[in-house]
C-alpha cells in the first residue's frame, strides 16, 4: 500500500490512541470519525476529486441539519495514487463539497459555506488553485441537473469547458436549511429588544387567504456563467427543479414550478410540495425560452434517481407524471406534450437508447417513428458492476472504480483500475483497537404468530447491567443486520454506547400495518423482550425501552398499555397529535408565511403510520393514537430528551411531562438549547449519555 505524506497526516488523525490495550467503544470515539462522503472522477479518467468530512473534533460549527462544516475536497492522483488536500475548510470553519469537473478535467464546480453568509457555487482550477465566486447570489439546492453526487445537491451543469449553467436563488435568499440555522436567533435577538425597549413594531402578519407559496421564488434566475470572462448570462427567471441538457449541448430541459395550490382544494396531503409545474425547452447559446403546458409533471427529485430523460438525437423528452409514471413523450420541434399507447413504470438508458417498462415487460422507443417496439434490450441495460463495499465513483467506460471498504482495521479506499486493485487511502486506523461486539439474531413470534428477528448486541462485561430495547416502528431485522459494524458509526445513539457499559442492546422486528399502530407496538415489542431475556437469562427487573423520534412516540406509546420496562427513555418523541399537527415548525416559525411548511400536516394525513385524513374530519382517530390521553396508566420512570430547534416541538415533550409531574409520577426532562431532533454538538452528546446512564443506574438497580 502506498503512503505518502499527506495521507499519513490524515492517517495520524485517525490513529490517535487512547491506549494498546484492546478497549471498548466510547462516547469520544463518535468525534473521531472521517466520513468519504462522495467521489467524482475527472472526465479524462486521470483525478479524483473525494469529498471527506472532517471528525466532529475538529469542527466549530455544528449545524441542525442539511449543511455540514466539515466537509474537504483532496484530490486523488489516479495513476501515482498520490492524494492532496485541495480544499480546507477547516482554516475557516467553511465546507467544500458536490465537485463537478469540466469537460477538459482542468476544473470543477463545487459548493461551499465559505464567508458563513450563503450556500454558493465556485469554480476551482486546480493547476492555478484559482478560486473563482461564480455569483454572490446562493444557490439554490433543490434544482436537479445529475451530474454530482448521485442527484444530490447538484445545481448547476458544465456545457462545455468554459461555460457553466447555475440555478440562483433571488438576492438575498439563502437555501432553508441553511437558513434555519441562523434566523430563528437572530429574529428573537433583534425584535425581542426592539419590543423590550419599544424601538419597533415586531408585529407579524399571517393570513390564510395567500396561496401556497413555500419556496417559490420567482426572482429566482437560471444563469449561464462564462468562465474565462467570468460574466453572467441570464437565462431565465423562476424557480427550477430540473435541468438536464440535451446530447447535443444546444438545449435545457427545465422543470420550473408556476405556483401553490390552495390547501383548503386538497382533500388529502399526499407531498410536502404542491405545487403546479411547467416543462420547457431554454435554447443554451441565445436563451430564448419555450414552456410547454403540462403542469402535471413529476417534480419531486429523490436522491440518485433521475425523472426525466433526453433521447440520443435531441429531439424528444421522456418525462414522469405526478402519478410517477410515463404517460408520454414532448416532441421538442413541435414543443408539444405526445402520449404513449399505454402506460410505463421505470426508464432505463443504454448508449442513448431509451427503454421502457409496463406490466407486459420492456419495449424500446425508436424516436424517428415516435412508437414502442417489443424488443429485448441489451443485457447491459440492467448491469451494475459488482463490488464489495460502497461505490463511491465510476468512470464513463467502468474501467475505473472507487470504493470504500469499511473492516475491522479501519476504513480504506480502494481503486479498481484495469483488473487491479489497491488501497490507495486508509484512515479511522483507531478503530482496530476497539474491541469487536458479538451479535446474534433472536428469534420470536409476534402477537399473529409470524416468526420474527431481533439483532441483540451483547457486552464484552461478563456481568450485564440489564437490557436495553431500542426501538423504531418499521425496523425490520435480518441475517444482514449481523454484518453491520456499529464501530464506524458516529450516530450520537450508537448502541455500542451503551454496550461498552455492559448493557445488552436489543433491536426488535417492528413491522406494523394499520393506521392505529399504537396499539400494535406491544405486539412485536413485548415477545422480543421476553425472548431476549429468556435467551440469556437476564433479570427481569433490569429491562428499559428507548427510542428516538417515531421512535420515542413508540415508547409513550408502550408505557401507557405494559408495564414490562422499569425505566424509559423518549428521545424527540410526539405525543399528542393534534397538536403535533397544528403547531408550527420552530425552524421557520420565523419566517414569512411558516404555516406553509406543511411537512407535519402530510406525516398525520398520508406519512408513515398516518391516519389517512385530517384531524378536523376524524379528531377522534387522532386523540385514540396520542398517548398523552393515557398518561394515567404510565408507572414506568421516564426520561425525555428534547432540543428546542427540533421540528417536533419541544412542546410534545413538555406536554407528557406536565401530565406526569400533575400525577406525582417519575419523569425527567432533558432539555437542550439550540439542538434539533438530533443532538448534534460533542459536549451536548457527552451531557446527554452522562445524564442516561446517570438515569438507568438509579432507575435499574
Amino acid at each position: 500500500m502506498k503512503k505518502f505524506l499527506i495521507i499519513v497526516s490524515l492517517m495520524v488523525i485517525g490513529e490517535q490512541s487512547y491506549g494498546q490495550e484492546p478497549r471498548d467503544f466510547q462516547v469520544k470515539d463518535l468525534f473521531e470519525q472521517h466520513n468519504v462522503l462522495s467521489a467524482a472522477i475527472s472526465p479524462d479518467s486521470k483525478y479524483a476529486a473525494i469529498v471527506i468530512e472532517r471528525p466532529k473534533k475538529e469542527a466549530n460549527i455544528f449545524s441542525y441539519r442539511g449543511v455540514s462544516y466539515r466537509k474537504d475536497i483532496w484530490l486523488l492522483d489516479l495513476e501515482s495514487t498520490m492524494i492532496r488536500k485541495i480544499l480546507d475548510g477547516q482554516l475557516d470553519s467553511s465546507s467544500f463539497w458536490n465537485p463537478v469537473w469540466a469537460p477538459d478535467s482542468k476544473k470543477m464546480a463545487l459548493l461551499s459555506t465559505k464567508g458563513e453568509d450563503n450556500i454558493k457555487a465556485y469554480v476551482f482550477n486546480i493547476d492555478s488553485n484559482d478560486f473563482i465566486e461564480v455569483s454572490d447570489r446562493g444557490v439554490n439546492l433543490m434544482t436537479k441537473t445529475y451530474q454530482g453526487e448521485s442527484g444530490l445537491n447538484d445545481p448547476y451543469l458544465w456545457v462545455d469547458a468554459e461555460n457553466l449553467v447555475v440555478s440562483l436563488l433571488s438576492q438575498g435568499k439563502s437555501y432553508n436549511t441553511f437558513q434555519m440555522d441562523y434566523l430563528p436567533l437572530e429574529t428573537i435577538t433583534r425584535d425581542w429588544n426592539h419590543a423590550k425597549y419599544n424601538t419597533a413594531s415586531t408585529a407579524s402578519l399571517l393570513d390564510t387567504d395567500s396561496l401556497y407559496q413555500y419556496r417559490t421564488d420567482e426572482n429566482a434566475q437560471l444563469v449561464k456563467f462564462n468562465v474565462v470572462n467570468r460574466e453572467l448570462t441570464l437565462l431565465d427567471r423562476g424557480y427550477f427543479r430540473h435541468v438536464l441538457l440535451s446530447p447535443q449541448k444546444e438545449a435545457l430541459f427545465v422543470v420550473k414550478r408556476k405556483g401553490g395550490k390552495r390547501l383548503g382544494d386538497i382533500d388529502l396531503i399526499t407531498s410536502a410540495w404542491n405545487f403546479y409545474h411547467q416543462a420547457g425547452i431554454i435554447d443554451v447559446n441565445r436563451g430564448a425560452s419555450y414552456f410547454i403546458g403540462v403542469d402535471t409533471l413529476d417534480a419531486y427529485a429523490s436522491v440518485g434517481r433521475q425523472l426525466h430523460f433526453w433521447g440520443k438525437d435531441g429531439n424528444y423528452m421522456i418525462t414522469r407524471n405526478s402519478a410517477r409514471q410515463y404517460t408520454g413523450y414532448i416532441d421538442v420541434k413541435q414543443l408539444l406534450f405526445k402520449e404513449f399507447p399505454k402506460i410505463f413504470s421505470a426508464v432505463e438508458v443504454y448508449e442513448g437508447e431509451i427503454y421502457l417498462k409496463s406490466s407486459e415487460g420492456w419495449v424500446q422507443f425508436d424516436s424517428e417513428t415516435a412508437k414502442t417496439l417489443v424488443s429485448d434490450p441489451p443485457s447491459q441495460v440492467f448491469q451494475r458492476p459488482k463490488i464489495d463495499g460502497r461505490m463511491l465513483a465510476v468512470n464513463s467506460d467502468s474501467s475505473i472504480i472507487l470504493v470504500e471498504i469499511r473492516d475491522g482495521l479501519g476504513r480504506h479506499i480502494k481503486l479498481l483500475k484495469r483488473e487491479k486493485e489497491e488501497i490507495v487511502v486508509s484512515y479511522n486506523e483507531w478503530i482496530k483497537e476497539i474491541t469487536p461486539y458479538k451479535k446474534e439474531l433472536i428469534s420470536f413470534e409476534d402477537e399473529k404468530g409470524i416468526e420474527r428477528q431481533a439483532l441483540l448486541i451483547n457486552p464484552n462485561s461478563k456481568e450485564s447491567k440489564g437490557l436495553v430495547v431500542n426501538c423504531y416502528p418499521g425496523t425490520i431485522i435480518g441475517t444482514r443486520a449481523l454484518q453491520r459494524d456499529y464501530r464506524h458509526s458516529e450516530n450520537f445513539l450508537n448502541p455500542l454506547i451503551l454496550a461498552s457499559k455492559g448493557y445488552h442492546v436489543l433491536l426488535p422486528t417492528i413491522d406494523t400495518e394499520s393506521t392505529d399502530e399504537f396499539f400494535e407496538y406491544p405486539g412485536f415489542v413485548v415477545p422480543a423482550t421476553q425472548a431476549a431475556l429468556k435467551k440469556k437469562n437476564l433479570h427481569p427487573e433490569k429491562v428499559a425501552i428507548m427510542g428516538l423520534s417515531h421512535g420515542g412516540y413508540l415508547v409513550y406509546a408502550m408505557l401507557t398499555q405494559v408495564n414490562l420496562f422499569k425505566s424509559a427513555i423518549a428521545i424527540a418523541g410526539y405525543g399528542n397529535h393534534l397538536s403535533f399537527y397544528g403547531n408550527f415548525d420552530v425552524r421557520y416559525r420565523y419566517t414569512e408565511n411558516p404555516f406553509e411548511n406543511v411537512g407535519r400536516l402530510r406525516a398525520s394525513e398520508s406519512g408513515a403510520g398516518s391516519f389517512g385524513v385530517p384531524p378536523f374530519n376524524n379528531q377522534e382517530k387522532y386523540l385514540k393514537n396520542s398517548p398523552v390521553m393515557y398518561t394515567q396508566n404510565i408507572e414506568t420512570p421516564l426520561m425525555i430528551i428534547q432540543g428546542d430547534k427540533d421540528f417536533v416541538s419541544i412542546e410534545q415533550g413538555e406536554e407528557i411531562f406536565t401530565h406526569l409531574y400533575r400525577q406525582g409520577k417519575k419523569a425527567r426532562f432533558v432539555r437542550f438549547w439550540g439542538e434539533g431532533h438530533n443532538i448534534n454538538a460533542p459536549k451536548n452528546i457527552e451531557r446527554m449519555w452522562n445524564e442516561i446512564f446517570t438515569w438507568l443506574n438509579h432507575t435499574l438497580n
